[in-house]
């Protein structure tokens, strides 16, 4: 039941926390406080899904790493709707009109 109740409160982005800093160490800590405080178990932290901000993907410091280090099962995989995002923007770029279209 436990579980149940953890998949769809994260799955419909019902809650949300302030952090202090915006770093990968800050966030990762905030992250698995609330989880705690939730009272579920971090043994059964499966997977992890972010943005691509290097502060949540980055390999060696990033949110994923640090979670990743304490739970290896927690696979990270980025969001693909940002990366698409990421992707044309950066498509973009060189094109100063299309560039002044998307704003």
């Amino acid at each position: 039941m436990m579980d149940l109740m953890a998949r769809s409160l994260f799955k419909k982005d019902l809650y949300y926390s302030v952090s202090e800093e915006l770093t990968g160490d800050s966030i990762s800590s905030l992250l698995k406080e609330e989880i705690k405080s939730c009272r579920l178990d971090l043994k059964n932290f499966h997977s992890q899904g972010y943005d691509n901000r290097p502060v949540m993907a980055a390999v060696l410091k990033g949110v994923q790493a640090q979670v990743f280090a304490e739970y290896p099962l927690a696979l990270f995989t980025p969001c693909s709707c940002h990366s698409l995002n990421l992707v044309i923007l950066d498509s973009a770029k060189p094109l100063a009109k299309l560039n002044l279209l998307w704003g």
